[in-house]
C-alpha cells in the first residue's frame, strides 16, 4: 500500500495515514475499552483512528445512501480538507462512492478497494434482483468509481484483469495475507476432543453465510460420523443461530455457540477435526486467509466444491480433507477415514 501511495503521488514518504471509521453508538460505548486498544495497536503502526457514530444502519436501499451522505459527507470533507490528507482510501462500495464525490470535491488522490462485486453477490443470495433498478444503480456507481478512482485494489489477478477491462486507471494486485505462526504453535500442543469437531468460523444469519447451510452440511457429515459435533464461533446474533439450528432438526446436544477473542482464534481452531469452507460468488478468485490457518493448526478441511477448481484440486491431490458435492457419497465416507486417522492427516495438512 505504501508503495502505491508513493506512486501515485510521487512522494517518498507518507506524512499522515487515519482511518475515520463510522460506528454504531451503542458498540461505541459497549466497547469502548476494546476500541481504545485498537486504536493504541493502529497507532504503534502510524495509523491514526477516528471514530464517528452512525446513528442509523445502511441496508443498501436509495433512502438509507442518502441518509447517510447526508450524514457522512459533511464529516469526511471536513476531515479531508482541514487534515492535509492527500489521498482517500475508500474500502467497499458505499465508502467508495463517498470517495468517488470526495476525489471531486476535494481534489485529492482516491483509491478504491472493492474486496468483492457487491451488486453481484447481493443478486446471488436473492437479496436484489439481477437486472432490477437497484442492481443497476450500484453497478452503474461501481463503473463510474473504478473509471475516475487513481487506482483500483484486487486481491486476485483475476479481478485485476477484470477491473482493467472496466477501464481502470491503475489495477494493482495485493493479495489477503495472514500470518499463521501462532496457528503453528497451537498445533504443537493441540488437544484431543472428546468428540469430533465440524467447525464453522465467521458471521452467520447474514448474506454471506446462512445457518441452514452449515446445518445442512454437519448433519450430512453426522450420517457417516455419529459423534460428530458442531462448533461454531461466530460474532453474529448467537439466539438467531440457535433457533436456525433447532428449526433445522439438530439437537441441542450436538452443537456448541461461542464467540472469541482473535487471540483465542489458534486454540479454538487446534482442537476441531474439520474446517468448514465455504462457497464464495467468484469461487475461481478467492484464496481465502482461513483455510492457511486451518492447515497451520493441522486440521483436515472440508470444503465445498462451489469454491473452484484452485482449492479443490489442492485438497484432492494432496489429501488435505474432503470435498463436499451434493451427488458425491465418496466424500461421506473420506470423512470417516479421517475421524480414524486423524493425527496422519494432521501431520499432512501441517
Amino acid at each position: 500500500m505504501i508503495k502505491l501511495l508513493e506512486q501515485l503521488s510521487n512522494r517518498t514518504e507518507i506524512e499522515k495515514i487515519c482511518l475515520l471509521s463510522f460506528v454504531n453508538p451503542v458498540s461505541l460505548f459497549n466497547f469502548r475499552s476494546d476500541w481504545k486498544l485498537l486504536a493504541a495497536d493502529l497507532k504503534s503502526k502510524g495509523v491514526n483512528l477516528k471514530l464517528s457514530p452512525m446513528f442509523f444502519p445502511i441496508r443498501w436501499n436509495y433512502f438509507t445512501t442518502l441518509l447517510a451522505m447526508v450524514h457522512c459527507m459533511p464529516i469526511l470533507l471536513f476531515t479531508v480538507l482541514t487534515g492535509g490528507y492527500n489521498t482517500i482510501h475508500s474500502r467497499s462500495y458505499i465508502a467508495g462512492l463517498f470517495g468517488h464525490i470526495l476525489q471531486f470535491l476535494a481534489w485529492r488522490i482516491h483509491i478504491f478497494d472493492p474486496r468483492g462485486p457487491m451488486p453481484e453477490e447481493m443478486a446471488q443470495n436473492g437479496y436484489w434482483l439481477k437486472g432490477s433498478p437497484t442492481f443497476k444503480f450500484w453497478k452503474s456507481i461501481e463503473s463510474k468509481i473504478i473509471e475516475h478512482c487513481s487506482a483500483v485494489i484486487a486481491v486476485t489477478p483475476g479481478y485485476k484483469q477484470q477491473f482493467k477491462r472496466r477501464k481502470a486507471q491503475k489495477s494493482v494486485f495485493i493479495p489477503n495475507r495472514g500470518d499463521v505462526r501462532y496457528f503453528v504453535a497451537e498445533s504443537v500442543s493441540k488437544p484431543i476432543a472428546e468428540r469430533p469437531q465440524f467447525l464453522f468460523i465467521g458471521e452467520m444469519d447474514s448474506y454471506w453465510n446462512r445457518p441452514e447451510l452449515v446445518a445442512g452440511r454437519y448433519s450430512m457429515l453426522k450420517t457417516q460420523i455419529e459423534q460428530l459435533e458442531l462448533n461454531i464461533v461466530t460474532r453474529m446474533d448467537h439466539e438467531v443461530v440457535k433457533r436456525k439450528l433447532i428449526e433445522f432438526g439438530i439437537d441441542e446436544n450436538d452443537w456448541n455457540i461461542q464467540s472469541s477473542a482473535p487471540k483465542d482464534i489458534p486454540s479454538k481452531i487446534a482442537g476441531s477435526t474439520f474446517g468448514y469452507l465455504v462457497s464464495t460468488i467468484h469461487p475461481e478468485g478467492v484464496w481465502p486467509v482461513k483455510m492457511a490457518e486451518y492447515l497451520a493448526c493441522g486440521i483436515p478441511l472440508a470444503v465445498e466444491g462451489g469454491t473452484g477448481s484452485h482449492m479443490t484440486n489442492i485438497v484432492e491431490k494432496w489429501k488435505l480433507g474432503i470435498v463436499l458435492r451434493d451427488s458425491d457419497n465418496s466424500s461421506l465416507q473420506k470423512a470417516a477415514e479421517i475421524v480414524e486417522n486423524l493425527p496422519e492427516y494432521s501431520q499432512r495438512c501441517r
